[in-house]
């Protein structure tokens, strides 16, 4: 379960995706291509700040769960991070 989270956000990271104008609505992320919506937002975007902030902080928390399951004894990574990491941004 753990895994399938992580890659959905990664790839949903990833998504080169043209987005129409953002709503208020998109931030309840009912779907997945709310969350895609919101991290591909066009920089013209009234919302653009607010729809960033909040794709890095949904990476961020997976982030932190994701280290949070793997951090016991014998708990094995699945997840490969290229060196050097990319930023936030570009992730």
């Amino acid at each position: 379960m753990h895994r399938q989270v992580l890659i959905v956000v990664l790839a949903i990271a990833l998504w080169p995706l043209g987005s129409a104008a953002l709503t208020r609505e998109d931030f309840l992320v009912h779907s997945t291509q709310d969350l895609v919506k919101l991290c591909s937002a066009s920089e013209s975007d009234p919302l653009h700040q607010a729809a960033i902030g909040f794709c890095h902080g949904y990476a961020v928390g997976v982030y932190h769960y994701y280290q949070a399951t793997t951090a016991g004894a014998g708990q094995a990574g699945f997840v490969c991070f290229p060196d050097p990491r990319p930023t936030r941004a570009e992730t």
